[in-house]
């Protein structure tokens, strides 16, 4: 399966809630005092929490930032616009939404999406949890695995990257060459002295 980048995740994040935000309201449509009408929503409703989850298909390297900017950003002011505007008691702000929304044309549908606010701030939130998981597991792959594991791991494969001899095991080492090489140079020496001592006797 294709990996999907961290850009893409977030924009198909965004869309599949935008698409969930349109099934909620396409839920409010129907006769919620029936019992066909009533399941059907719950149907309705059950499909937009399959399609954020639908959008996480193929998961490759997340980009928390994009999933911030593209998908957060945009489903929080729209579920909060709606929330806002369907508040139990009115304030100021509250008002100026809905004004604004008037003068959009969109009082009907925020006042339709406000049957199901639950659901608005569930979306939000649940794109938001995607956005955190996103940041601590991008943080999590970028930690040593020393402070990842809560201790040093010891990997024999590169020895001399974690062992490093002292500065006294160093001079040691070298001391102990040179005696070596001392010996072998005496020792040559012995060898070419007999050799001429046995050269005279012939």
């Amino acid at each position: 399966m294709t990996r999907m980048t961290g850009t893409t995740r977030a924009v198909l994040t965004l869309v599949a809630a935008l698409a969930a935000g349109v099934l909620v309201w396409l839920a409010t449509q129907l006769d919620l005092e029936a019992n066909p009408g009533f399941w059907g929503a719950m149907a309705i409703l059950a499909g937009a929490g399959v399609l954020l989850g639908l959008a996480q298909l193929g998961r490759g390297e997340g980009d928390p930032a994009a999933m911030a900017l593209v998908a957060f950003l945009p489903v929080a002011l729209l579920a909060g616009w709606v929330l806002l505007a369907v508040q139990p008691e009115p304030n100021e702000l509250g008002d100026r939404i809905l004004g604004w929304s008037g003068d959009l044309g969109l009082d009907g549908v925020v006042d339709s999406l406000g049957t199901f606010a639950g659901v608005l701030a569930f979306g939000a939130g649940a794109v938001l949890g995607l956005t955190l998981a996103e940041a601590f597991t991008r943080a999590h792959e970028h930690e040593p695995a020393e402070t990842r594991h809560g201790h040093a791991r010891y990997d024999d494969t590169d020895e001399e990257a974690v062992y490093e001899p002292t500065a006294a095991e160093r001079r040691a080492a070298e001391a102990e060459a040179e005696a070596e090489a001392a010996e072998r140079e005496a020792a040559r020496a012995r060898i070419a002295a007999e050799e001429e001592r046995r050269a005279t006797q012939r």
